[in-house]
């Protein structure tokens, strides 16, 4: 019904289009996309008011949304009584920082606003009136120059945002860079080899990006003499990769005559016993086929003097290379992880020994902590493998404070909380975006808690004993972050609102918070879709972690699991909106935690042990990673593989990567997993009559 009324508008036949809208509403009330499409019908038709009750209604169900918001702003809804209410800053105009940064391109699904000249240039004034950010201001020029909108209304708002941005941080190469491929883009040839030439005077590493672009316009214009000399210029600020490696940190140290000061060993080795899964299946899946325990390498702080730090733009190959250029294997990971110990992880096999050059060098007089790893923004690796880096830095005894600087990304909110509390200032923070290349005076690196993706006892330990205070204090922080989340009791199609509750959101969640203008629609204009929040008093012990949020690995039929999961007591919760420390609280009540593969896993840490995980997965990628956190915490372990559409060919075309693949879930089989794990009982009648299949 959502396509055909896609179609019908597409044809301007708005009438067939908002009852097809309205039919899909009908038969699944939280599709937000429908509510966004029936607004933008409406905002056609001169009925603004009502646009915006439907765009309201959008956010309210799904705050990835971002289009909503990006109507929102279009027809300026949003932003000058925003601005109002938020002068004066403090909190309230942090909130509307967030706010701005997610519309401009924050959240990872970034739609872009399609906004007009107009729009752009009141949202761009109303900025100017305090004091934002310059990553707002470059966010919201990316957002405005996405080719699927770069237009020139468009491209004249991202000019202007990025000029804005170099206004506020004039000495920030990826601003110049961004604002010179707008400038090509809509045109203006001239003006952007002039910020291309402006760009490479910084001694950055993204003067190579620069150098290129540059090169290329030059060499269209004609100027082949030029080009030639920028080529030239390029290939002597590149850097030579390593031509030889030490396996081991330690044999470095030991072989340059270095002191004690250079390597701090800070616990031993582990090993840890495998217990298998659970499955009612004969036999479990291979991708839990480890033995009896895994042994993961002792953890160690080094310090490297004049060492450089290497990270792929892509996040996915790392190297620690010393001064004499030699590649320390233990602390250069890189994709595809694989068991610890594992042959084809060698460093003799690392990837950059095939690469003909490194980016240029960005220079750090001082010392400067690497905490950045391999995909820094996800949850489950930010957790696990970068946060518990601080942690040796604590034990070996080098103080944080002496520290000048630290690699890290900070971005994100999870981040932000994260980095806040482990007390990480701000000031001494270097982007792990904007420096892939880093060399300092004196580097130090703390190895990985085990290998990449693979944690010892200690790290689940330190970040319980970090983020989550204790069972007492659990109920009341459990509570209010799943009001926060706004969870939906799972299959109820029928809503209530909470009683007393007007604060119940927090800092992240934006989308009712009235400092911003954004009011919830009534329950009597949307009864069937208006979203359910559990009483404050009631105690959530069953958990369903919905992926509704992201790109992929989504469940087909969700709507179907929540309705038939809600019968057996279960909660769905969107944790993507929660703190850390909500998070922490709320799984530290739950007795049942079913979720499709996916980051919310990571929180399984501060569960209590016995509790029962239950882990959904398309079948062609079965992944192990919380299985062997579940080893760690000691909860039992459970999986269901899920099923995929008909057809390999029609598979593959759809899934042509299978660690994306979303997962449909034969309900019967799921019963079968949850009367094995005495989730259910074994004479229970509430079996689905029956189960959909592809």
């Amino acid at each position: 019904y959502y396509n055909l009324g896609w179609c019908f508008k597409q044809q301007g036949s708005w009438d067939k289009a908002i009852t097809c809208f309205q039919r899909s509403i009908q038969i699944q009330p939280d599709f937000a996309a429908a509510y966004s499409d029936w607004g933008d019908i409406l905002r056609q038709q001169g009925k603004l008011d009502e646009a915006i009750v439907l765009w309201q209604q959008a956010i309210q169900l799904q705050p990835s949304f971002a289009q909503a918001y990006c109507d929102l702003v279009n027809n300026q809804v949003v932003f000058q009584e925003t601005r109002q209410k938020a002068e004066g800053r403090g909190q309230k105009g942090r909130r509307f920082d967030l706010f701005l940064t997610f519309v401009a391109g924050g959240h990872r699904r970034q739609w872009g606003c399609s906004s007009e000249r107009k729009a752009n240039a009141s949202l761009l004034k109303s900025l100017q009136s305090s004091s934002v950010s310059w990553e707002t201001f470059f966010y919201l020029g990316q957002v405005l120059a996405q080719p699927r909108n770069l237009k020139v209304a468009q491209g004249q708002g991202a000019i202007a945002a990025y000029q804005q941005a170099i206004q506020l941080q004039p000495e920030s190469p990826l601003v110049y860079l961004e604002l010179g491929k707008v400038l090509v883009q809509t045109g203006d040839i001239e003006g952007g080899i002039a910020v291309y030439q402006q760009a490479i005077s910084y001694p950055e590493a993204l003067q190579s990006e620069s150098l290129v672009e540059l090169r290329k316009l030059l060499a269209n214009q004609g100027n082949i003499e030029a080009a030639v000399d920028i080529s030239q210029e390029t290939l002597e600020l590149s850097i030579d990769t390593p031509q030889s490696f030490y396996e081991r940190t330690q044999d470095w140290v030991s072989h340059q005559g270095l002191v004690d000061s250079n390597y701090f060993p800070i616990y031993p080795q582990s090993i840890i016993p495998l217990i298998p899964p659970k499955t009612p299946e004969d036999t479990i899946h291979f991708s839990f086929r480890f033995g009896s325990q895994i042994e993961l390498p002792a953890p160690f702080v080094a310090v490297i003097p004049e060492g450089h730090f290497w990270l792929h733009q892509d996040q996915s190959t790392s190297a620690v290379i010393t001064a004499d250029n030699q590649l320390l294997g233990d602390l250069s990971p890189e994709f595809p992880i694989l068991s610890p110990g594992h042959p084809e992880q060698h460093p003799s096999k690392h990837s950059i020994f095939s690469l003909g050059k490194l980016p240029p060098i960005q220079r750090i007089e001082g010392t400067v902590a690497i905490l950045a790893g391999l995909l820094n923004d996800l949850y489950f690796h930010w957790m696990l493998d970068i946060l518990p880096r601080i942690e040796l830095l604590r034990q070996s005894g080098i103080k944080l404070a002496e520290i000048d600087y630290f690699l890290v990304s900070s971005r994100l909110p999870f981040q932000e909380e994260t980095l806040k509390a482990l007390g990480i200032p701000p000031t001494k923070i270097l982007e792990t975006a904007d420096y892939p290349h880093l060399q300092a005076k004196k580097l130090i690196v703390p190895s990985f808690p085990g290998t990449v993706a693979w944690m010892p006892q200690w790290a689940i330990n330190f970040l319980k004993k970090t983020f989550y205070f204790g069972a007492n204090k659990a109920e009341g922080r459990g509570q209010k972050a799943v009001r926060q989340s706004r969870c939906r009791r799972l299959g109820r199609e029928e809503g209530c609102k909470v009683e007393g509750d007007d604060n119940c959101l927090d800092e992240h969640d934006i989308t009712r918070n009235k400092n911003i203008g954004i009011q919830a629609p009534s329950e009597e204009l949307f009864p069937s879709a208006y979203c359910l929040l559990p009483s404050a008093s009631e105690k959530i012990e069953r958990l369903y972690i919905s992926r509704q949020s992201a790109n992929n690995r989504l469940v087909i039929n969700e709507q179907e699991v929540i309705s038939f999961l809600y019968q057996f007591g279960f909660t769905s919760v969107s944790l993507e909106v929660m703190t850390v420390r909500q998070q922490a609280a709320l799984l530290a009540q739950a007795k049942v935690v079913i979720s499709p593969h996916g980051s919310g896993l990571t929180n399984i840490v501060f569960c209590s042990p016995g509790t029962k995980v239950i882990e959904i997965f398309s079948p062609n990628y079965v992944y192990h990673c919380y299985w062997l956190l579940s080893n760690l915490v000691g909860v039992e372990y459970y999986y269901l593989l899920g099923e995929t559409l008909p057809g390999s060919a029609l598979h593959q075309l759809i899934y042509p990567n299978s660690r994306i693949e979303d997962i449909f879930v034969n309900l019967d089989e799921l019963f079968k997993v949850l009367k094995f794990a005495a989730v259910v009982g074994l004479q229970s009648k509430n079996k689905p009559e029956t189960s959909q299949k592809f």
